[in-house]
């Protein structure tokens, strides 16, 4: 997982092609979990959209990204349901 650019507002996570078309499938419903875990966790951080790319997902959010919201949204994707959590 890294930021792009130096706003750090976009947040790309490797996945698999695999959970790439799971998460294209539904992708309202993993923008809403992920802001659920950003909420629970008391992070002012919100999930604006969510691009799926040939590298993985790029989560753009509205503030800039630190680790604790980096490690936030990993863990939000990986609790999704049917992800195959080996390949994020």
């Amino acid at each position: 997982m890294i930021t792009k650019r130096s706003s750090k507002k976009q947040v790309i996570i490797s996945i698999s092609e695999s959970n790439t078309i799971i998460i294209k499938s539904n992708v309202s419903f993993h923008i809403n979990t992920i802001n659920r875990h950003l909420k629970e966790t008391n992070l002012n951080n919100m999930a604006d959209f969510l691009c799926i790319d040939k590298v993985g997902i790029i989560i753009t959010i509205s503030l800039t990204a630190f680790a604790q919201n980096i490690r936030t949204i990993k863990k939000a994707i990986k609790n999704s349901k049917k992800i195959n959590k080996d390949f994020i």
